[in-house]
């Protein structure tokens, strides 16, 4: 249904053949910041870096972005820290990460479903960029997964039917002025993919 179910389980990783969970009981991080349950709620999503097997990112369909180093969550990234956002559709002040996915300089992607800036990428560097593909989505922001393709293209699942969304950030992620956005659905095929809406 896209809503919340408030799990409050916390992360459980295998690592060298034993089973360990990241939760409230060891780490008050995991309290969450938010008013929502007095937990970070409902984690659904988990992106290892490729550079550093002991770092980890996890989307949050609730809280926002949590990050993980050596298995200690470190800091909770949300509206007030990140470009992330909260969401619009109804507002209820949730950040909510569906997806993410790196792409081969070490960006990471993600889904900032229901909000005005539903993609958004936090580089090696830990800078922030959040992108709006204007009236595309049809007043429709909520997303799932995200994969990045060989050329940089970034694909989006649109849940419940709506089909996906292609991305092209360009050359630079600080300049806008190159952004390529294409949705793909059942009623229309890639049309040569490559013309995009700009």
């Amino acid at each position: 249904t896209w809503n919340n179910a408030y799990l409050k389980d916390g992360v459980h990783v295998y690592d060298d053949g034993m089973w360990s969970t990241i939760d409230r009981s060891r780490f008050p991080l995991m309290n969450g910041v938010n008013e929502f349950g007095g937990a970070l709620n409902d984690p659904i999503v988990v992106a290892m870096d490729p550079d550093d097997p002991q770092h980890a990112f996890v989307g949050s369909w609730e809280e926002g972005l949590l990050e993980i180093r050596d298995g200690v969550p470190v800091m909770i990234y949300n509206a007030t820290n990140s470009g992330l956002n909260e969401d619009i559709q109804p507002y209820q002040g949730k950040i909510m990460v569906s997806g993410l996915a790196y792409d081969k300089s070490g960006t990471l992607w993600m889904c900032n479903s229901q909000s005005a800036t539903p993609i958004v990428a936090r580089t090696k560097q830990g800078e922030w960029h959040s992108f709006v593909p204007g009236s595309i989505l049809g007043g429709n922001h909520v997303l799932d997964d995200i994969i990045v393709g060989q050329n940089g293209y970034k694909w989006v699942v649109r849940p419940r039917g709506n089909g996906l969304l292609v991305f092209d950030s360009g050359n630079s992620l600080q300049s806008t002025d190159d952004d390529r956005y294409k949705v793909l659905n059942n009623q229309e095929g890639s049309g040569g993919l490559p013309a995009m809406e700009v």
